[in-house]
């Protein structure tokens, strides 16, 4: 049976009718297919980062163990909204996600480790069910060559190579926390050959399109 595996932005959380919609659309590839989804943090994780700031955590151990947990929290959402396909838990290792697969239609996290992106997490579990291709409902429409939020002049961009995407980010030409993936994340894309497709999480349909060869959003290929 073929496993999707898609990441859904943390902002879908604050927007209910895509998150809606989303759960909506899991549910009817979970009728045919495997689904793990990684959730991101939001606004959740954010507001906890900072008020663990206000009290003098500095630590990015500590605050990146936070954001874990607050996508956590996201997750869990989604595995209550989504049974009976779900898996009852929210898996904190690749091994439990593996195991939650062997039960359930459908797996759902978070983060992982401190120090490691979502988008890295999602490369994680791509290598390890053999997914070649997989799907990024971002806060974001498209990858774009700098920072669309201040440069007007900003491009985006239909398809991407991973190398390419993966010198601008060592050369800073795209700023950390605009970039939809990491250096890590880029590493597991090239090294087994796994395809990233990007569109807004504002239409969750986007995922089907993506799955169906088109390219709403951008296209990064592991060259």
């Amino acid at each position: 049976m073929d496993t999707v595996v898609v990441k859904v932005t943390g902002k879908i959380f604050d927007d209910q009718e895509a998150l809606r919609r989303f759960v909506d659309v899991v549910r009817e590839l979970a009728r045919e297919r495997r689904v793990v989804v990684v959730a991101g943090g939001g606004r959740v994780a954010r507001e906890a980062i900072e008020k663990a700031k206000s009290l003098g955590v500095s630590s990015n151990y500590w605050l990146d163990e936070i954001g874990i947990e607050a996508s956590r929290l996201n997750a869990l959402i989604l595995v209550a909204s989504l049974q009976p396909f779900s898996y009852p838990g929210v898996p904190r290792t690749l091994g439990e996600v593996m195991h939650g697969l062997a039960y359930s239609r459908v797996v759902v996290l978070g983060g992982l480790v401190p120090g490691q992106s979502t988008a890295a997490v999602l490369l994680e579990v791509a290598e390890a069910v053999g997914a070649r291709e997989v799907y990024d409902l971002s806060a974001t429409d498209y990858v774009y060559d700098k920072d669309p939020r201040t440069s007007p002049d900003a491009r985006p961009l239909k398809v991407v190579q991973a190398s390419k995407l993966a010198e601008w980010l060592k050369a800073g030409q795209v700023p950390g926390d605009y970039a939809l993936l990491d250096l890590r994340a880029l590493d597991i894309a090239a090294r087994s050959r796994i395809t990233i497709k990007i569109a807004s999480y504002k239409n969750p349909g986007n995922l089907i399109e993506m799955m169906r060869g088109g390219n709403p959003g951008s296209t990064i290929i592991p060259e």
